[in-house]
């Protein structure tokens, strides 16, 4: 436990950084800038002068931290890639931190080895702050801005439970102002979740999107009153499309996406116009590439490219974090200047290659088989072979199943070939990672449908 005058200190730390929060988006775009590339000029400095990686990677491309003016100069470091950090985590780490005095996590691991991250405390009280500029618009709509109830569907070894432990045990906030929150763990049965759900009685769900489905799935069979929450929030792996309009259209629930990680907790997050993903590119500057490691033109696909700018513990510049998205040309009606992620399209290599070449990811998928994805709350699809696809489906309480199979059966002969086999199989729920996650595809070895 901390001391009271350590803890006073947090809670003042906290108090200073959430000033301005809830307004800072709709700043004009200098200014973000300007915050941006102030938060990047320190960031390389401190990189040069105390992570092993960068000291020795600078003068090797003949550079220093004075050539690192704005964020554009970050792409001229080399992409990280995840296989870079894993081979030697160690190399990406401070000198200036005791790693004892850290919070621990790691990646959720769902498209290849789980990854070690380390993040200085500061790092973690600033990001319960940065949280604000996503969280006061769901306030709005509990009507209140403190001592609500949010109940959180995550791994039970989670980033959410673990920073919020840090908080609490370095900050101070009376409990009648202090959110209250429950956990519940994603494998564990959905009629406990039920039950949390009715006897906590949140104003807020919030965390894994498919975790949040198997509830409204749940809920869907069972058939029975429940507690409705003021709002979903969903982020670390998908809430399919279906799920996602049952919860609005049939319940009347709003729901909104954040988009952060392990290696960057507040990347962005969506707004009450729903037209895309707001990045916090002061704290995240984020590039779209092609798969020369270019930046990719506005409404193009390519990977993610997201350089940490808040945790300096274990620096992270120029990292491909595994996903792939499209940026939007335009920016919001909301009024919000920060950059605006059309969509994330899935985690990178994760699609199928279907009749003439083309490439279907996750959100293409889900276009392409909207008129029978539309009647599912979960859905993966498993390529078990160049020519045979396996359908893993979680249907609608309503839904016709041999209707169903017949339209994915049918659709798949239109988007893969006539001599392509299509399987489907209903499910209460879906294969879950370690951490309870759902992927949405599932790739043979072999290679991809022609």
């Amino acid at each position: 436990m901390r001391t009271w005058p350590a803890r006073l200190y947090g809670s003042a730390y906290l108090a200073y950084h959430l000033r301005g929060q809830a307004r800072f988006p709709f700043q004009p775009p200098a200014v973000i800038a300007r915050a941006r590339d102030r938060r990047v000029r320190q960031m390389v400095l401190h990189a040069y002068r105390s992570v092993p990686y960068y000291r020795e990677l600078l003068p090797r491309l003949g550079l220093s931290p004075a050539d690192f003016r704005t964020a554009d100069d970050l792409a001229r470091l080399p992409i990280l890639e995840r296989e870079d950090v894993g081979a030697n985590p160690y190399a990406f780490l401070s000198s200036a931190y005791r790693m004892d005095r850290c919070v621990a996590s790691r990646t959720g691991g769902s498209t290849g080895k789980s990854l070690p991250i380390l993040h200085d405390s500061s790092a973690v009280l600033q990001s319960a702050a940065y949280q604000w500029r996503d969280q006061s618009l769901l306030a709005r709509l509990v009507g209140r801005s403190f001592g609500y109830r949010e109940l959180i569907f995550s791994s039970a070894v989670g980033v959410a439970g673990l920073v919020e432990r840090f908080g609490h045990a370095r900050s101070f906030l009376p409990s009648g102002l202090r959110i209250q929150r429950r956990y519940h763990a994603v494998l564990d049965p959905p009629e406990a979740a039920v039950r949390l759900l009715n006897d906590f009685k949140p104003h807020l769900l919030k965390g894994f999107g498919s975790g949040i489905a198997k509830l409204f799935a749940q809920l869907e069979r069972e058939g029975a009153p429940f507690h409705r929450p003021c709002a979903v929030s969903y982020s670390g792996d998908a809430l399919p499309a279906g799920a996602r309009a049952l919860i609005e259209q049939r319940f009347g629930i709003p729901v909104f996406s954040t988009y952060q990680a392990a290696e960057a907790f507040k990347i962005g997050f969506e707004c009450e116009r729903h037209a895309g993903l707001h990045l916090n590119a002061d704290l995240y500057p984020l590039r779209v590439v092609d798969a020369d490691g270019r930046t990719a033109p506005h409404g193009e696909v390519g990977d993610v490219v997201v350089s940490n700018l808040v945790n300096r513990a274990m620096v992270l510049l120029n990292y491909r974090i595994g996903d792939c998205a499209v940026l939007a040309a335009d920016p919001c009606a909301c009024g919000r200047t920060l950059p605006l992620l059309a969509h994330l399209e899935g985690r990178s290599g994760e699609a199928l290659i279907g009749v003439q070449g083309r490439r279907l990811t996750a959100t293409a998928l889900e276009s392409a088989f909207w008129s029978a994805l539309s009647r599912t709350l979960l859905h993966q699809v498993e390529q078990r072979a160049p020519d045979r696809i396996h359908w893993r489906i979680v249907p609608r309480a309503t839904a016709d199943r041999e209707a169903l199979r017949a339209v994915l059966v049918e659709n798949g002969r239109k988007y893969f070939g006539d001599d392509v086999a299509v399987e489907v199989e209903f499910l209460d729920d879906l294969p879950r990672t370690e951490r309870g996650k759902v992927r949405s595809f599932v790739l043979a070895p072999a290679g991809s449908p022609r």
